[in-house]
Formats: structure tokens, sequence, C-alpha cells
């Protein structure tokens, strides 16, 4: 979408109609829609340049957004996997080589940088473990591939879900094209990269700057890894107490088995205890249990609850990947 005397006029009906009912903050009179066009407004305006489309030997297309002055690029993985370099295509036209870095398969994340030192314009991050549910964001993207005829669309809507592996869940419209292309919130920072693994143009999930940021330095490197799963009980990111959960009982779920190198274990929780707790919160099943874990991202310290015999204890622990359970290695 191009903002010119047309889009101005329509935006504010286009913002009513964009997931209204997930708001936290109300629109209440015609003043709070002008107020909200122009911070839109401003997002793009400062973020334009910046939002490129990302173009592989292998004759594929994303996008993605320059975030450093020496030429960083972020960019979804599946963009830019078995590719060593990219060409860089400006919404002005204008192409530049870039070097790809890092990334890592299960986050779908990946770093580029420009082979031309710059200084380059680039947009600002924030980490997208501060997102509230229901915030306004602004998502921008090589829609469809570069044309150049129009300068990149701009999509408007809100966080609807945060998910593990720091995934942002949002009803921004997107499509081919966009993936890799970021999401920025209404300061114009980007707050994540468009993963566009969901099923519906209007349910998609964002790599959040977050997981980005856990992973910043092996990238840089140029280390590749991970694989990506839609189920993220079979990623190797998710994050893991390292048990084997057996039959609900006694108001909890029975512990079958405690890895030596799992995160329970390491806390002190042993085959046999019953899980009563998951951060406070009752988990009488295994599902349950399961639900409160995946809303975690591995590295997060959370405590648990235990029945063992008849002493309660309460235990601290801080969730590891799945990837790092002794039968899970590869």
């Amino acid at each position: 979408m191009k903002f010119n005397k047309k889009t101005s006029l329509l935006l504010p009906f286009f913002l009513i109609l964009s997931g209204f009912s997930h708001a936290q903050e109300k629109i209440n009179s015609l003043e709070d829609l002008k107020k909200l066009q122009s911070q839109v407004k401003e997002v793009v305006a400062k973020n334009m340049e910046v939002t490129v489309s990302v173009f592989t030997s292998r004759g594929g297309s994303g996008s993605g957004v320059i975030v450093s002055e020496e030429g960083l690029i972020l960019t979804a993985a599946h963009v830019v996997e078995k590719s060593e370099t990219v060409d860089i295509i400006f919404p002005d036209g204008k192409t530049q080589k870039a070097k790809v870095l890092g990334y890592n398969k299960s986050k779908d994340i990946a770093m580029c940088e420009m082979v031309d030192k710059g200084p380059w314009k680039f947009a600002e991050l924030r980490e997208s473990s501060d997102l509230k549910i229901g915030e306004y964001m602004v998502a921008m993207g090589h829609a469809g591939g570069f044309d150049a005829v129009r300068t990149p669309p701009v999509r408007f809507g809100r966080v609807l879900a945060k998910r593990t592996n720091y995934f942002v869940t949002t009803d921004c419209t997107l499509i081919g094209g966009d993936s890799g292309g970021p999401l920025y919130d209404l300061e114009g920072k980007v707050v994540a990269i468009h993963s566009n693994i969901g099923n519906d143009w209007k349910i998609n999930n964002h790599a959040g700057v977050s997981g980005f940021k856990v992973d910043w330095e092996r990238m840089k490197k140029s280390e590749r890894w991970g694989k990506l799963s839609v189920n993220p009980m079979w990623n190797p990111d998710s994050p893991a107490m390292g048990i084997a959960m057996g039959r609900s009982i006694a108001g909890g779920v029975f512990i079958a088995d405690a890895f030596a190198d799992g995160a329970a274990a390491k806390a002190g929780i042993k085959k046999g205890d019953i899980i009563l707790k998951f951060n406070g919160a009752k988990v009488p099943t295994s599902d349950v249990l399961v639900d409160k874990i995946l809303k975690q991202n591995a590295g997060d310290k959370v405590s648990v609850t235990i029945r063992r015999g008849d002493n309660i204890f309460r235990h601290e622990l801080v969730l590891g990947r799945r990837e790092e359970l002794p039968n899970q290695r590869r």
C-alpha cells in the first residue's frame, strides 16, 4: 500500500477492520484514529529504505531488513539456506551484494551482511519478549517479490499470541515474498521477522528479535544449524524439562523418568515424583503440562511443585532444549 491522498482517506476505515476485537487500547474518537494513522505513516517513511528484497542464486526471493550501520541484515532461514551470497534489492531498484552468514532453521532466523561496509541506514531493534497481546504492528515486505512499479506493501494488524521459540503470531496479512521481512512496532522498531508458516494468510507467524539475540553471536560467526518443524514438540530448540511423562495421577502428572542431564534432574526432581503445579498453576494432566511448557522458551526459569510420598516440594529450574536430551541428540 502506498500512502497517497486516496489511501490516507481510506486508512482509518482499514484500521477499524483490522482485527479490532483483539484490541487492548480502545479507539474512542476520530482523533484517535488520525493519531494512529499518523504513527503508521511515520513508521513507513522511517523504514521504507531499509526494508529490502533478498534474491538468491537459486532463483528464490524473500525480504529482509538492515539492522546495523555495518550492514547486518535479518531475514528468514528458509529464504537464504543453501546460498552463500544474495542480491539485496532496495525499494528504489538499486542492488547490492550480501554474504549469507549464519542461520538457525529451528527458529527460521538468518543473518546476512552487506559486502560494501557502508555506513548503511538501518532500523532499530526491540525485544519481542516485551510485546503485549493486542499491540498494534506494522508489517512490511516485498510481497510477491520485488516490483519496480511499487514500494513494499504495508500491512497493519495486532499481536494475537506469543509462542514457543520466540515466535509471535499476528493477523497481519502476508503472502509469498514477504518471508524474512520486518514486523515493526509503532515506534518503527523491528520486533520480528516474517516466518510465514501459518496456514492462513491472515494468521501468520514471525520469528521474534529476542530469539535472534539468543543466537546472535553464533550467526555472526557463520554457524548454521537446526531443523524447522511446524510441530513445536519436534523442534530441536523447543523448551524441555528432561522428563518422560507417565499417567495422570492424584491431581498431577507422574514422572516415568527424569533424564540424568535434564533440567528436572539437575533441580532435584526424580523418577516417581508427581508434578502438581507449573509456575504456580495446577497441571492435572500431561496435556496441560505440555501446554504450559511450550508457552516458555529454552533458558527460561520456572518453578515446579511436586509430591514425593507424603511430602510436597517446590523446585526452580532452567528449561533446556529438546535437542540437548540424550535420546534426541543427532
